[in-house]
């Protein structure tokens, strides 16, 4: 099995971050019962049903499910292999695997990453849209990732 990305600086999935998440989980429920922990935040909706699974298992404590998919993530295909509803329906698929907790697309835009040429178009603003209408009821939290626009407003200083 290929270590997924996560939030945690890419630690090993399910090893190393089921362990901390445990443990995390855990001492954040002890002080206040009602703050709500979940995971995995992994990219392209890897490992969304194994955490639910292993957390479960484990007697983990944990509320929502959260992962990230962009319509350029490789699953969907390039050029003429490129489905407009691909994100859209490997979303569905990822939520009915973990179908009793809340289901949180923590980052999803038109193409990944700082610099992709489409974001600022009104192609961007179309697809945002679709993606907003067919994923209503589908996911629990859906969040547009815009940190292009803050790094042009937050400039790293040397």
């Amino acid at each position: 099995m290929l270590a997924s990305g996560n939030e945690l600086w890419g630690m090993p999935f399910p090893g190393s971050y089921m362990k901390l998440f445990n443990a995390t989980a855990h001492a954040v429920k002890a002080v206040d019962s009602q703050i709500k922990v979940g995971g995995p935040a992994t990219a392209q909706l890897q490992d969304v049903k194994q955490f639910h699974d292993l957390a479960t298992a484990g007697g983990m404590p944990f509320d929502f499910v959260s992962t990230h998919m962009y319509p350029t993530d490789p699953q969907l295909g390039k050029g003429v292999h490129w489905d407009p509803s691909g994100l859209i329906d490997h979303v569905k698929a990822a939520r009915a695997s973990v179908p009793d907790k809340p289901f949180y697309l923590t980052e999803y835009n038109v193409g990944c990453c700082i610099g992709y040429q489409g974001h600022d178009t009104s192609a961007a603003a179309a697809y945002a849209f679709r993606a907003v209408g067919a994923l209503s009821g589908v996911v629990d939290i859906l969040s547009w990732w815009c940190a292009q626009r803050l790094s042009a407003l937050c400039p790293v200083r040397a």
